[in-house]
C-alpha cells in the first residue's frame, strides 16, 4: 500500500493542487470541471468532492472566483470590462457582468 493510499487527504490535496494549476494555466478559455477531471484521470464527482472537502467550494465556483479576481485586478489597472471578459474566458458580457456585480 502506497503512502497516498494510507493517507487519502494527501492524495486529495495533490489532486486539488493539480486542478488549481490547470485552472491557472487555462483560465483564459472556457474550461469545464469535466475537462479538469479528465486531465487528472479522475471522475468529475471525485474532483467535486475533493474541492468541497479541501477548499470549501465547488470546482466550478473556484474557476469563476479565480476569473473574477483577475478581472477586478485588470479593470482596476485600466482595462475595459468589455475586453476583460473575453480575455478571461467568459461566454458573453452579460454573464460576466452579472457574476462580477454579484461577487463584488
Amino acid at each position: 500500500m502506497s503512502y497516498h493510499e494510507k493517507n487519502p487527504n494527501i492524495a486529495g490535496n495533490r489532486y486539488v493542487t493539480e486542478a488549481k494549476k490547470y485552472v491557472d494555466a487555462n483560465y483564459h478559455r472556457a474550461i469545464s470541471v469535466s475537462e479538469i477531471a479528465d486531465a487528472l484521470f479522475i471522475s468529475d464527482r471525485y474532483l467535486y468532492n475533493l474541492f468541497v472537502e479541501h477548499e470549501g467550494i465547488s470546482p466550478k465556483k473556484y474557476i469563476t472566483e479565480k476569473r473574477l479576481a483577475l478581472a477586478k485586478r485588470e479593470i482596476n489597472a485600466g482595462e475595459k470590462p468589455t475586453e476583460v471578459y473575453i480575455k478571461l474566458g467568459f461566454p458573453d458580457y452579460s454573464t460576466f457582468f452579472r457574476a462580477y456585480k454579484k461577487h463584488f
